[in-house]
């Protein structure tokens, strides 16, 4: 994802970097990270990744609760 966002696209293009991120590590050991665009990014959205393991869905509008910490979330937290 982060090559993605330097201008490994489609378009050779450099985004600006959004907050939140999100991550997600499943019990089988796979991972996935996620960055979200605002509706005034949709333009932004259209660029396509060159990389099969990035793709770029929407997702229905929502409310979300975000925590600031650095680092990854242990079990506990």
């Amino acid at each position: 994802m982060a090559s993605y966002i330097f201008g490994d696209n489609a378009d050779s293009k450099a985004l600006p970097m959004t907050t939140p991120v999100s991550t997600e590590v499943r019990r089988d050991g796979t991972s996935s990270m996620s960055f979200f665009l605002l509706d005034e990014d949709l333009d932004t959205a259209k660029i396509q990744p060159t990389d099969d393991r990035v793709e770029i869905i929407s997702l229905p509008n929502q409310k979300v609760a975000v925590r600031r910490f650095s680092g990854f979330a242990t079990p506990t937290e």
